[in-house]
C-alpha cells in the first residue's frame, strides 16, 4: 500500500511540475494497475482495497480504477512502440503488421511476459 501511495504522490507531483492551468488530484485520473495473470478474484480485490487505502480512488471514484493483466498490458505496450527495432515475419524492420486478421502471441514464462 505504501508503494502505491508513493507512486500516486510522485505521479501527481510530476504532473503538477509539468502542467499548467490548475491543480490535479487523484480523482482527476483513471488509474490502471497491472496484476499477474494468475491472480484470482480475492487477490484482485485485495489490490483494489490497497489502491483505495493508498488514496488512488475513493468510494465515489472507484470506477476510475482499472486492473489490467500484466501479459495483456505488455502486449498493448509493444503494439504502441514504433516499428524500428522490431522484425516482422518477413524480417523487415519497416513496420509491424497490424492489419485486420493479424494474430499475436502473448505468453508468460515464470512471471516474465513475452509478447510476439
Amino acid at each position: 500500500m505504501e508503494v502505491l501511495r508513493f507512486l500516486k504522490d510522485d505521479a501527481l507531483e510530476t504532473i503538477k511540475a509539468h502542467a499548467t492551468g490548475g491543480e490535479f488530484t487523484a480523482s482527476d485520473f483513471t488509474w490502471v494497475l497491472t496484476v499477474p495473470a494468475v491472480w484470482g478474484h480475492p487477490a484482485k480485490q485485495f489490490m483494489k482495497k490497497c489502491a483505495a487505502q493508498a488514496g488512488l480512488v475513493t468510494e465515489d471514484t472507484k470506477g476510475k480504477l482499472m486492473l489490467a493483466l500484466e501479459p495483456e498490458a505488455a502486449l498493448t505496450w509493444c503494439l504502441k512502440l514504433p516499428s524500428d527495432g522490431f522484425f516482422t515475419q518477413n524480417h523487415s524492420r519497416d513496420s509491424q503488421d497490424q492489419s485486420p486478421g493479424t494474430r499475436y502471441t502473448n505468453s508468460s514464462y515464470r512471471g516474465a511476459a513475452l509478447a510476439r
